[in-house]
Formats: structure tokens, C-alpha cells, sequence
């Protein structure tokens, strides 16, 4: 009995679609229930914006938590925050303690030295975290207060913590503020002291929701196993700062995975080497929501035009949280999502799109996609995809090397199949979109888990989808002859100037696109612009490659070949149609956004791009046509 293979094909991806089904319902909830975003600032920036207004701390706090902000960050402090006065205590070297204090003191001269005068803070909270942190110390105590003699010099303590923020932690603990600590660098420190110091802090403070390491070096470095058996111990999830290059937090993300909080930050430093406005700044935080889930945003009250007052700090998180919109996230603390791994269906359905896709193509380069196929041979497929879908299932390197040749398997496929129903254009659009989004969900089923959603590993095959689909088309192309020329008789004759042009047009556009592909600053300003205005006018923007490149190329070739114009050149067109594919097909490899924008970003992106395109071909096809019929091929020639 035989069968078609367009309708195999189809049958295939039905059925991934089908296998694929637990994971994405899996992921699906997870994302639903997780869907919360919590907007924090930094204590030490609430208390300047309190003493700008002459009032409190909590009342500060009150108001900015009606404009949407969420908790506080309060961390260690070093010596040097220390002796600048972050604390109401004195805090330096021996020797330059005032004339006042008794002189018989033990100790080398330039050991760090804590002065506690009557009625600053509790001498009691003091002496329990330098004890967690230094161990027993000498105490000194007359009618002017406490001394504690560090056993480490003022130098070696300037850059290291020495003692919480108290005010912060207090503040938090009698209003109920949720808090993310900060412990500094500890460097020269035992591990045991480190965590010691943390024990004490986490003792006193259970508002504490959530640990982000300061500094360039995470605190117990290079031993990060103790500190990541006490956020496992007090089920204290971690926060994952994107782009940081912190030596040492990426073994103690592995060491707490999954309690990850993803967090997003815009420094002062940033803001002012990039001359970011408030209005960049809120549109930053607005896209790493909804864009990239990312759960903790750090918001400071800082722009290019100096430092906010209140009422313009609470108006910026008034503006983030009308961005987020009733489709994005919930502003709330976040919690860290569950642990769940790829199941054999999952790897199943990402299987038989890698076969069946790849078989796809050589049934089209061959052209035998639309002969019959008898069942022995399909049998024998779906062997094949359980074979290899066993073996992603089980071995990680497998997975990876399926998952890399898959999305562009599919994208290819979806963009030939598109290309190829010129005849009948909506039923290639259908038959494209069906394949991308039955390959995209299979990718995303598999590869949509915690592991890769948390960006702790990357996905492989986002650069190879852009390169690889493009020369699979052309190849297509010149061996069954959609350019006039085969690839040989194109190779011998003279290259025309026009030729050249195109080429060099194409491979310049090939570079842009691989340079831009995850990197903002290569974007230029106009574009940027243009994707806030998308970005409010709908649900999720749509990729500017797919909208406004390749579906209107898309459009153009059926316009240009149905009315059998410019036949040498719409090579130009064909190659521009992938991008469209590529686009989406990478979009669904961006794990880490949730599956509901995805699906939103590539209805939107497939819907604009054919709208625009076809006003694109009305245009020229109703004014350029006739003029272009009878001048354009002395142009090219």
C-alpha cells in the first residue's frame, strides 16, 4: 500500500505533536503558576530618597509599595562602608582611635577596631555577628560604650564584610518587608565563618526571602559547597543575576538548582556610561519581564539626568507595571520553579520531527516529494525516530546534537514547503506555519525544562538554524533548477555586475543577521523605536527579521513568480524567505520566555509580515510592473 509523502510528513508531525503534548502542558502550568515578577531597590537608595523628603524609612517604603515596589536588597557591609559611616558606630584602626578611649588596649596598632558608643546600636546584635563571623574577639567596655578588637588589620577588612546592614534588616523586620540579602565578599576568610555570619543573619531576620552574592567574587569563594547546603537547608532560592560575570556564581547556581530567581539590573554605572533615561530604563525592565521571565528586577533611583526624587522613582515603577500590562506578569514576590526533566515522549516527539524533516529535504532535493511511498519504508522511519529518540532521551551529548541539526531541519523545511506552493500561496503559508509550530513545540517540550529555561545550559543550534537553512534552499534550488541555471552552468559562464550586487547584498545581510542575533547594541535607534510601538500595540512584538524581511520576501516571490517576472533574481526573494522561518523557529528556542508569548510573537510576526507584504507587492506590481517590463532588463543586463 502506498502512501504520500507530503501526507507522511504531516502524519509525523501530528503526531509529535500529540507526544509532545505532557511536557508543553507541563511547562504550560509551571509558567502560569510562576508567573509573578517582584520589583526590589536597594535599602541604602530607599533611605536617600527618604532623608531627600524629611520622612521615614517605612513611610518611603509605603508609598513606593503602592507604586509597585515589591521588597528591598540589604546586604553586608565592608569596612570601608563602615568608616564612611554606613552605621552609627565607629569603625577603623587602632591607631587612630580618638585620644578619649583608655590607651591599654591589646593588639597590633592597625587592627580594625569597633566602637559602639552608648545608645547607637544594640551592643548585644553586634557582639553575636562579629562573634558568627570572627569568633571570640577581646571586648572593651567603659561609660563611653563598646570596643571590639578585630583579629584582622583595618587594610585586609576594607573590602571585605564585616557586619550586616542592621537599619535594613531592622526596617524589613518591623514592617514585614520581604528581603533579598547581600552577602559581600569574604575573601581570606574559612568558609565556616562565611556561613557562620550567614546563619546568624538568616537566625534573626525570617524576612529574609532569598540570597544575591555582592561583589565580584561570591562570598566563600572558591568553596561554595557550605554555603550552597545552607540556602538548600533553609530552601532559600538563589538569585541568578543575568550577565553577570561573578567569579564563583555559577558553580553555586549548580550547587542550588533549581531554587533560581533569574534577576535583571541596570547599574548606576551602566546608566551613566550609556546615557540611559527613565524612559530606556523602565522599557528595559518591561522587556526582561515579559521577554526573558525574568523574576527579580532592581530598580535604582539614578538616570542620565542625576539622581531621582521619590515622586519620579515611584512614577518609574508606576510605568513598569502598566508595561507588564494585564497580559504580562503579576507583580508579587517570586518563588523558584519545580524540577521536572524531559520524558521519553518528549524525546519521541523531538525525534521524529529530526527525521522526518531531514527526510523531507532529501524527498525535495530529489524531487520525489510528491511520488507515493510504500509502508516498509515508513516503518523503517519511525524505527529510525524511536532509535534516536531513545538515545536523546538517555544520553545528553546525543540530545544536544539532535536538538542542533533539528530547528534548522525544520525551518528548511517549512520554508521549501512555503516556497513551493507558489500556485496556491495560502496553502503554502498553512503548510510552513504547520511545520513550524508542530517542530517548535517538540523543540520546546524537550528542551522547555528548568535546566535550559534557567539558562544554566544553552541551546546549541540557534546560530547553526540561521546559517544552515539558507545554503539548504540554494542547493535546493540549483539542483532542481527554480533558478533558471544549475549550479554548474552558474559556476562557468562570467558573472553579470548585477549578480555581484545581489551577492554581496546577500552575504552583507547574512552577517547583519548573525551579528544581531542576541546582541541589543548593533540595533539602531530607529528600529529600537519601532519595536517599543509593536511592543504596546500588541500582546508580544514580533522579531523584526521575520516581520519586516521575511515574509514580505515571501509574498514577493509568489507576486513575482505567478506573473513570471524578473526569473534570474528572485533567487533574492526565495533566500529572503528563510529568514522568516529561521526567525520563528528560533523563537521557540528561547527557552527561558514563556511558551504563551512565543506563540503570541510568532501569530504576530507570520500575520504582520504577510500583511505587509502583500501591500509591498500591490505596490509594485500595480506602479513598478509596467515600467520595470520595460526598463529593468537593461538595468540588470
Amino acid at each position: 500500500m502506498n502512501y504520500s509523502r507530503c501526507k507522511a510528513l504531516w502524519s509525523a508531525l501530528l503526531i509529535a505533536l500529540v507526544l509532545a503534548f505532557p511536557g508543553l502542558f507541563q511547562r504550560w502550568t509551571v509558567e502560569r503558576l510562576s508567573n509573578t515578577v517582584g520589583i526590589v531597590a536597594d535599602y541604602r537608595d530607599l533611605a536617600f530618597l527618604a532623608d531627600q523628603e524629611g520622612i521615614d524609612d517605612d513611610v518611603a517604603f509605603d508609598r513606593l509599595g503602592e507604586q509597585g515596589l515589591t521588597g528591598l536588597m540589604v546586604g553586608d557591609l565592608t569596612g570601608l562602608e563602615l568608616s564612611n559611616g554606613a552605621l552609627p558606630l565607629w569603625f577603623g584602626p587602632k591607631n587612630r582611635l580618638p585620644s578619649t578611649w583608655p590607651g591599654a588596649i591589646e593588639g597590633d596598632s592597625d587592627a580594625a577596631v569597633i566602637w559602639l558608643r552608648q545608645g547607637d546600636l544594640d551592643p548585644a546584635q553586634v557582639r553575636r555577628h562579629i562573634s558568627a563571623r570572627f569568633g571570640d574577639v577581646p571586648i572593651y567596655e567603659s561609660e563611653e560604650g563598646c570596643l571590639l578588637l578585630l583579629p584582622l588589620s583595618f587594610k585586609a577588612l576594607e573590602e571585605a564584610a564585616v557586619l550586616p546592614d542592621f537599619k535594613g534588616l531592622n526596617l524589613s523586620r518591623e514592617a514585614g518587608i520581604p528581603i533579598l540579602f547581600r552577602p559581600a565578599p569574604s575573601l581570606g576568610f574559612e568558609a565556616e565563618s562565611v556561613v557562620s555570619a550567614l546563619r546568624a543573619v538568616l537566625d534573626d531576620h525570617p524576612q529574609i526571602r532569598g540570597i544575591a552574592p555582592s561583589g565580584p567574587v561570591v562570598t566563600g569563594y572558591p568553596d561554595s559547597l557550605l554555603l550552597g547546603e545552607v540556602l538548600r537547608e533553609r530552601e532559600l532560592p538563589l538569585a541568578k543575576v543575568e550577565f553577570s560575570r561573578q567569579i564563583g556564581a555559577v558553580p553555586l547556581e549548580w550547587r542550588v538548582f533549581p531554587a533560581l530567581l533569574p534577576l535583571h539590573s541596570v547599574t548606576a554605572e551602566e546608566i551613566r556610561s550609556r546615557a540611559l533615561d527613565s524612559r530606556q530604563i523602565v522599557e528595559r525592565m518591561v522587556r526582561a519581564a515579559r521577554e526573558r521571565s525574568l523574576r527579580v528586577l532592581v530598580m535604582r533611583p539614578a538616570s542620565i539626568a542625576g539622581p531621582q526624587s521619590l515622586e519620579a522613582f515611584g512614577s518609574d515603577l508606576e510605568a513598569i507595571v502598566r508595561g507588564l500590562g494585564s497580559h504580562g506578569p503579576r507583580i508579587a514576590w517570586p518563588e523558584p520553579m519545580p524540577l521536572w526533566n524531559a520524558g521519553l515522549p518528549d524525546s519521541l516527539a523531538l525525534a521524529l520531527v529530526f527525521v522526518f524533516t531531514a527526510i523531507a529535504l532529501v524527498w525535495r532535493i530529489g524531487g520525489r516529494y510528491d511520488e507515493p511511498i510504500s509502508a516498509l519504508p515508513l516503518v523503517l522511519l519511525g524505527c529510525l525516530a524511536a532509535a534516536v529518540g531513545v538515545g536523546a532521551w538517555k544520553v545528553a551529548s546525543v540530545a544536544r546534537l539532535v536538538g542542533a541539526f533539528t530547528v534548522p531541519f525544520f525551518a528548511a523545511a517549512a520554508c521549501l514547503a512555503a516556497l513551493e506552493e507558489w500556485k496556491t500561496p495560502r496553502k503554502g503559508l498553512l503548510e510552513g506555519l504547520f511545520i513550524i509550530l508542530a517542530g517548535g513545540l517538540a523543540v520546546a517540550s524537550f528542551f522547555g525544562t528548568p535546566l535550559f529555561m534557567l539558562r544554566l545550559r544553552a541551546f546549541s543550534g540557534v546560530k547553526l538554524t540561521l546559517l544552515l537553512p539558507p545554503l539548504i534552499v540554494l542547493f535546493h534550488d540549483f539542483k532542481r533548477r527554480v533558478h533558471p541555471e544549475g549550479l554548474g552552468e552558474f559556476l562557468q559562464r562570467p558573472p553579470l555586475w548585477s549578480e555581484i550586487f545581489l551577492l554581496a547584498l546577500l552575504l552583507g545581510g547574512a552577517v547583519v543577521v548573525a551579528v544581531r542575533s542576541g546582541n541589543i547594541e548593533s540595533v539602531p535607534a530607529w528600529e529600537i523605536r519601532l519595536r517599543d510601538f509593536l511592543e504596546q500595540w500588541l500582546v508580544a512584538r514580533p522579531r523584526t527579521k521575520e516581520t519586516f524581511v521575511g515574509y514580505p520576501s515571501l509574498i514577493l516571490w509568489y507576486a513575482f513568480r505567478r506573473h513570471d517576472l524578473w526569473g534570474r533574481y528572485r533567487e533574492l526573494f526565495r533566500m529572503g524567505s528563510t529568514l522568516a522561518f529561521t526567525s520563528a523557529a528560533n523563537s521557540f528556542c528561547h527557552f527561558h520566555t514563556h511558551l504563551f508569548f512565543t506563540l503570541w510573537r510568532v501569530g504576530n510576526g507570520f500575520v504582520l509580515g504577510c500583511l505587509l507584504g502583500a501591500v509591498i507587492a500591490f505596490v509594485v506590481l500595480r506602479f513598478l510592473g509596467p515600467s520595470w517590463r520595460r526598463w529593468g532588463r537593461h538595468l540588470l543586463d
